[in-house]
């Protein structure tokens, strides 16, 4: 996403952690565009908007890496820009530079289905990881997906699509390919023991970066998946005001998977559950201070038109907020402010490492994406920022008990953690 007056904040992993790249030209087909184009819109825009701590200047790395690219591509009439893919990959290694990144097209698209909830093309709506010897654990139905209109839900162990075994670390490459092909698939699954089957093709969908879900009478579950666009703070405290208006008297706020996204909606979101501490963004020689004051994003200590909420909220009562080793970066800011909420415990395992930078994403022309770095975000007084968040209560990941029993493990010790913690 290009919102350059917003900076972005991100994270490095690959697929199934960024966000969505925002609506631009299609990309043109990897045989139209050379390696060597590729490369060099690489260096193009590292050359523009790279601003982070590495001093190795983009000039320095075309000419080290320009020639292993022409070398790649000797004695080649057509020479696929897929064929610069590695030598990108190493120059950017030389930065030194964790979120600094290069993802292919498959990368790109995975990342924007599962992080965003938004398939620009055609897919199952399904988010994964492999149980090993037992099969493929859905983590998370998307909202308005083709899998959720077919009833599948968190907690089922998919264990065969067809006649073809989802029990190896390339399931969820089949599972996606699978729904891009938009082809009506038969997916076997478990659901707490019971055998169960289902059809479903993949297709174009959206899904909100903000869920509500009430527990019971006074428990509420906020799901924050991105803060990719702009509405997402809006969202969030909406789905307060609602929660509060179902009874909700306690909260659990679930962060797991959340790649980050822009800064105005960060900042934003967190001032609906605490007041967010001030931050610093260092774009090389010029630094901007991001701040919050009743529902206005301010900065340098001014009002920024169109980025507000309307009818700001402030949850008081007791929360639990979940996060893994794949929440980051806007997650990772807001995770760290909540550690010093009154009535409020962070559970989970230590976060991706990137809560100290904002980058951007920028689509490149044969369909594949580049991140970048473009900033360091401190303290308000210039002190460097803890990169993770370490929880305070940890939690291991028990995929076994979820697949046997399909209920979340990591939600029951949010609710057994909100019982300790008094209105």
């Amino acid at each position: 996403m290009r919102l350059s007056a917003a900076p972005r904040l991100v994270s490095p992993l690959l697929a199934a952690l960024l966000l969505a790249p925002a609506a631009a030209a299609a990309p043109q087909e990897q045989s139209e565009i050379s390696a060597q184009d590729l490369f060099d819109e690489v260096i193009y825009e590292l050359a523009l908007n790279y601003g982070g701590p590495s001093d190795v200047r983009a000039q320095d790395l075309r000419e080290r890496f320009l020639p292993r690219v022409q070398a790649l591509c000797a004695g080649q009439n057509v020479c696929s820009s897929k064929a610069a893919y590695p030598p990108i990959g190493q120059l950017l290694r030389e930065l030194n530079d964790e979120h600094t990144n290069f993802f292919s097209p498959a990368q790109w698209a995975a990342m924007q289905l599962e992080s965003s909830g938004q398939a620009s093309g055609r897919a199952f709506g399904l988010v994964t990881r492999l149980v090993e010897g037992q099969g493929t654990l859905v983590t998370e139905v998307l909202p308005g997906s083709p899998a959720a209109q077919a009833g599948l839900r968190a907690g089922d162990l998919l264990t065969r699509m067809g006649h073809m075994p989802l029990l190896s670390g390339l399931a969820g490459e089949k599972l996606g390919a699978a729904g891009r092909s938009g082809q009506v698939t038969e997916l076997t699954y478990s659901r707490a023991g019971q055998s169960r089957q289902t059809e479903l093709a993949g297709a174009a969908f959206v899904a909100p970066p903000v869920s509500l879900e009430m527990l019971d009478g006074r428990t509420a579950l906020l799901r924050v998946r991105h803060f990719d666009v702009r509405g997402v703070a809006q969202d969030l405290h909406n789905a307060l005001r609602r929660a509060q208006q179902q009874g909700a008297e306690r909260a659990v706020l679930d962060l797991r998977g959340n790649p980050g996204g822009l800064l105005p909606e960060t900042v934003l979101s967190t001032g609906a559950l605490t007041q967010p501490a001030p931050l610093l963004d260092v774009e090389r020689s010029v630094s901007t201070l991001h701040s919050y004051d009743q529902g206005r994003y301010l900065m340098d200590g001014q009002p920024q038109p169109g980025t507000r909420v309307f009818k700001p909220q402030r949850f008081t009562g007791p929360l639990a907020v979940l996060v893994d080793q794949d929440s980051a970066s806007g997650a990772e800011f807001m995770a760290r402010d909540l550690l010093s909420r009154p009535q409020t415990v962070v559970l989970g395992r230590p976060t991706v490492g990137v809560g100290d930078s904002a980058t951007q994403l920028l689509d490149l022309a044969d369909g594949s994406g580049l991140q970048v770095t473009v900033s360091r975000v401190q303290t308000a007084a210039g002190q460097p920022l803890s990169a993770s968040v370490q929880p305070q209560v940890l939690l291991k990941r028990d995929d076994l008990t979820f697949a046997r029993t399909g209920e979340d493990p990591e939600l029951a010790s949010a609710l057994r953690a909100l019982d300790s913690l008094k209105p």
